[in-house]
């Protein structure tokens, strides 16, 4: 095209078919989250390039997945409906030829949360733990994660969870952890407490978690101690009070009674638990041997096993007929001797259910029921 003014000045414009070249996609792949109830979907405008600016060219969005699992406008906006997998076509057609980019998208549920894996840490005064939250309903720990005290003084954690003690007493540490542009906290509480040793008296009392224990008959046998695997859930704790020179020790365990075979007490089928009182364990200051603490009357034996775990070794008789041999393994979580009671409040962390358990409510800030404490542990760990 020529323009000539009356002046004979001249201006030329050259004009070409356009030709529509690649396009591209800012994403190829793309992920987002949703609330199980479809609340709070995420959604990202995807950005187009390589379209020329064409006259009469045109752009159109569409899913492979009828916009059940993503809907995308024709602004390239894709927003998430439901758990799953889609593919987002873009097609631009300028002059007969059409060009197309896709991007794969995936849509997942948004995390419910973070847990430790105990409400409940002990760590001895010059110990080292370490201690991590996991994805709830996962065997996944949540990392990275930043970790925060509620008072100063008593221990130290870096970024990896890793514990060290400064003095005893109590403190709350929280972890926050960060995910598609949401925040999650779990907390737990931290005892530093004085190392238990049998030849130091008051440095006995406190509260203890049950790592393990074995029982022992001609017709009954159930624990993990002496090689019979039939218990895999099995949690507790013990406290030992020292009154007047003696342990004054009294236990609660509990047995998930889906796990358990060949296990003939009714208590432990129905998924209850016990509180046993011990007769109280003389303390013999007059005895050289590690064991110091024991009765003459199968009331119960306390023995340093090594480790800082230690074993209560109990007889009694079955049904006035079947001499029965418990022992019990402990490893002390805090100074401060807990009031144990017969409210149910025992719920562990199964990864391999998909039932919500009541320690994982009271981890996202759910009541939970009443009488129920929520409680972690790892079930029966065995000790040789």
């Amino acid at each position: 095209i020529t323009a000539t003014t009356a002046n004979g000045k001249t201006a030329t414009l050259q004009i070409q078919e356009a030709v529509l070249g690649e396009i591209s996609l800012d994403k190829q792949d793309l992920t987002l989250y949703v609330n199980k109830d479809d609340s709070n979907a995420q959604s990202y405008k995807l950005a187009l390039s390589g379209v020329a600016a064409i006259l009469g060219a045109t752009v159109t969005y569409e899913t492979n997945n009828g916009e059940t699992v993503v809907s995308v406008d024709q602004n390239g906006l894709v927003t998430a409906k439901a758990v799953g997998s889609d593919v987002i076509t873009v097609r631009v057609n300028a002059n007969g030829v059409e060009k197309t980019a896709t991007c794969n998208v995936k849509v997942e549920n948004f995390l419910e949360g973070i847990i430790f894996e105990k409400f409940e840490y002990g760590v001895a005064l010059g110990s080292t733990i370490q201690i991590k939250p996991y994805l709830l309903g996962t065997t996944t720990y949540a990392e990275p994660v930043t970790y925060s005290v509620n008072k100063e003084g008593i221990i130290s954690i870096d970024n990896q969870g890793n514990i060290s003690t400064i003095s005893k007493g109590d403190v709350e540490v929280t972890a926050t952890y960060s995910m598609a542009g949401q925040q999650y906290t779990a907390t737990c509480t931290v005892s530093v407490y004085t190392p238990a040793n049998l030849n130091d008296l008051y440095s006995m009392q406190g509260t203890y978690e049950i790592v393990d224990f074995s029982q022992k008959s001609s017709v009954l046998s159930s624990g993990t101690t002496d090689g019979i695997n039939n218990v895999q859930r099995m949690i507790g704790e013990v406290t030992i009070e020292i009154v007047n020179g003696q342990a004054v020790v009294k236990s609660k365990i509990q047995m998930n009674s889906d796990e358990l075979y060949n296990f003939s007490i009714s208590q432990a089928h129905d998924g209850l638990f016990s509180v046993t009182n011990f007769n109280n364990m003389n303390y013999y200051s007059t005895y050289l041997q590690a064991d110091k603490f024991g009765s003459e009357k199968n009331s119960g034996k306390l023995t340093d096993i090594g480790s800082s775990k230690f074993m209560i070794e109990q007889g009694f008789t079955e049904m006035l007929v079947v001499p029965v041999t418990v022992k019990t393994y402990i490893v002390k979580k805090s100074d401060t001797v807990k009031e144990l009671t017969n409210n149910r409040y025992f719920d562990y962390m199964d990864f391999a259910k998909t039932q919500t358990s009541h320690a994982k409510l009271k981890g996202k800030g759910q009541d939970v029921l009443e009488g129920m404490e929520a409680y972690y542990s790892y079930g029966v760990r065995t000790y040789n």
